[in-house]
């Protein structure tokens, strides 16, 4: 028999918010405008800057994620 694992109140991602949903979608949405830039624009510099929003996104996340974990009451 295998032992299930204690509940914790950590938070994942079947536990988003419709916040964090959007501050990811948004942040996706910059990513794709750089690269429609580079495109119009017909450069490449653009591109180098896709992965900051990119990068936002798990620091974002795991700010969140730690924060509503410190705001559980333990039950």
């Amino acid at each position: 028999m295998s032992a299930r694992a204690p509940a914790t109140d950590r938070g994942s991602a079947l536990q988003d918010m419709p916040r964090q949903k959007a501050v990811v979608a948004v942040l996706c949405l910059v990513a794709v405008a750089l690269v429609v830039t580079a495109w119009l624009a017909e450069s490449y510099v653009p591109l180098f800057f896709v992965w900051v929003p990119q990068l936002g996104i798990p620091f974002y996340l795991s700010r969140s994620s730690r924060r509503r974990a410190g705001t559980a009451t333990p039950g």
